[in-house]
């Protein structure tokens, strides 16, 4: 979960994907300490192991920094705390982080040193990389690509100075509304700069550095031939399904999907119990109505777009089928209603909308077929069933099913047999 603890940064990176967010407020907005005992009684109540994301703006602006680490770190449901920060902070900031070291790491969004406004400040965020491996915090860097004409060799030499096994980078994504301002790459840039990106990368294996991507690219952003490459040496960075609710919480408690989607479904982290409650919010209300990517008119007839394998990277850049769907809650609500009331081909056409592969969508579709007594392809979904079921409950009712099933089809084979 990423905690939002204030709105205003040090930084002002072009391609800033929270900027229309943070512009909403013409003041500075902080977590309060009530925010933060409401905050800590949540994952209290979602852990163990819970992970924690405090993000901005810049958290060091934030005054009750220590206090939130504080609090966080003493309720034993929190795993860890990432701190993502732009590095350009005091000091002195970083130096209040020892005590917490041991379960706290950064991520410093590093830009190139031509992108700062001054050569002093990408200075400061150097050195308070070198304070914080110093104090014994474990640093990552997280790299945007903005512009086709990007440096990233400045990038690998800073990480491999540092010590820096893994980096994260990521496409600049728009926001659904984004501000005039912000610059991103569009995806009618994506054929031009995917060559250099897989230089990017192979240069990054060269020097043992694993690469890693944020939010997914579509399936067509490299060609065939760079995708293998980048499979072999960087297949963390090749990823390109959906990235999944990533949950922000901004300083009045309110809840978005992620930055790029943040004003769709806006609702209260007070409104649920615990994080897996509120992820199964998101999942339905966005991800699960997502219909298909609309980034290129190939995506009309493309069979990764079709089977749900691709999402076209950022769900900004098909902003159009975001609700374009039926959740999967109540198409398989609609399909296990039909199948009560033996109308095979309308729980089918339900179920040709459902994308989750699990045992109970196999269940559904091997009494889809048991309909028509098509019992061949009902004992496929069944054995399916059997081996995608996670619990005793669910393995117990295929089974039986399946049993049923191969009674029922050694029986038509008799009645054939016998047949004059």
């Amino acid at each position: 979960m990423n905690l939002i603890v204030i709105d205003k940064c040090s930084n002002y990176c072009a391609y800033c994907f929270a900027s229309t967010e943070m512009g909403k407020s013409g003041k500075k907005t902080v977590l309060t300490r009530e925010g933060i005992e409401r905050v800590v009684q949540f994952i209290s109540r979602s852990g163990p192991n819970f992970r924690l994301n405090i993000i901005g703006g810049e958290p060091f602006l934030y005054k009750d920094l220590v206090y939130l680490l504080e609090k966080s770190m003493a309720e034993p449901a929190l795993g860890d705390a990432t701190i993502f920060t732009g590095g350009i902070c005091n000091t002195n900031e970083i130096l209040k982080l020892k005590p917490y070291r041991d379960r706290l790491s950064l991520l410093v969004n590093l830009n190139e040193r031509r992108d700062y406004r001054r050569n002093t400040e990408y200075e400061l965020v150097l050195h308070n990389i070198d304070v914080a491996l110093n104090l014994g915090i474990p640093v990552n860097i997280g790299f945007n690509i903005w512009r086709q004409d990007f440096n990233y060799q400045e990038i690998l030499d800073v990480c491999e100075s540092f010590g820096i096994e893994y980096l994260r980078w990521t496409v600049a994504y728009p926001e659904l509304n984004p501000s005039p301002e912000v610059q991103v790459l569009s995806p009618s840039e994506y054929h031009a700069v995917a060559p250099r990106i897989a230089e990017f990368l192979e240069a990054a294996y060269w020097q043992h550095i694993q690469v890693y991507l944020d939010c997914p690219l579509p399936k067509c952003f490299f060609t065939s031939e760079q995708l293998g490459r980048i499979q072999l040496t960087q297949p963390k960075s090749a990823a390109f399904r959906s990235c999944g609710p990533v949950i922000d919480v901004n300083p009045a408690l309110e809840v978005f999907r992620c930055y790029a989607l943040s004003d769709l479904e806006r609702t209260q982290l007070t409104d649920f119990d615990n994080f897996s409650e509120l992820m199964a919010y998101y999942k339905r209300v966005i991800d699960e109505k997502y219909d298909r990517p609309q980034v290129y008119d190939r995506c009309d007839t493309c069979e990764f777009a079709e089977d749900r394998s691709c999402y076209g990277g950022c769900m900004a850049n098909s902003a159009e089928s975001i609700g374009g769907r039926e959740s999967q809650e109540t198409l398989l609500k609609i399909a296990y209603q039909a199948i009560q009331q033996g109308r095979g081909q309308e729980a089918e056409v339900a179920l040709k909308k459902v994308f989750r592969k699990d045992a109970g969508v196999s269940l559904l579709w091997a009494h889809r077929w048991n309909i028509d007594g098509d019992i061949s392809q009902a004992k496929v979904f069944a054995r399916q069933a059997v081996n995608r079921s996670r619990t005793v409950q669910m393995r117990a009712m295929a089974t039986t099913l399946l049993q049923q099933l191969s009674a029922s089809g050694h029986k038509q084979k008799r009645e054939l047999l016998n047949q004059p």
